[in-house]
């Protein structure tokens, strides 16, 4: 191709293109709409799953409270905990009692196998079911085998599970009136 058909092609290029400026503003939203479009679906699809995945796991742990505090009050633990108290009241200073439960380790099994999924759920309820869990969690490891109170505690150890346990009960209860 010689110079002169380069320079005529050229010519007609720029002449079939013209001079007038392209318009890119109708481009640019066609592309917006389009990628939009594309993206909100999936986007609203995703919103709904999370909030479905986060409501499952907070009516499983609130029914799991409600369950734990059922078996508490059928059993009468406080009750029991409160006739020690009320049994070393009467007893010289120093006196121990030996106070023990069998408490299997899976009795918080949902808890237990969600903690990773707590972050899901609203953090009014997270804060309060993991508070919950750790109250129970400290009653048990003292009433269990080995525990301070199955190796024989004071009055003031007794007051003080007491204590943890009331808290530990209201907080659950608390929990499990709350509708979802």
């Amino acid at each position: 191709m010689s110079p002169e058909d380069i320079k005529n092609l050229t010519e007609t290029v720029a002449s079939s293109i013209g001079t007038q400026p392209i318009n890119w503003l109708p481009l640019l939203l066609a592309a917006l709409l389009g990628s939009l479009v594309a993206f909100l679906p999936t986007f609203v699809l995703e919103c709904y799953r999370d909030h479905k995945f986060s409501k499952r796991i907070l009516i499983a742990l609130l029914a799991e409270i409600s369950a734990l505090i059922e078996i508490a009050e059928r059993r009468k633990y406080q009750e029991s905990i409160r006739e020690v108290i009320s049994y070393l009241a009467t007893q010289p200073e120093g006196t121990a009692y030996t106070f023990t439960v069998k408490v299997p380790d899976h009795y918080s099994r949902i808890f237990q196998s969600n903690c990773e999924n707590i972050g899901a759920i609203k953090k009014e309820y997270a804060k309060k079911i993991i508070q919950f869990h750790q109250l129970v969690d400290a009653v048990v490891q003292d009433i269990k085998p080995g525990g301070i109170v199955s190796n024989g505690a004071t009055i003031e150890v007794f007051k003080e599970l007491d204590e943890i346990f009331t808290q530990a009960l209201q907080v659950g209860s608390e929990l499990a009136a709350k509708k979802v």
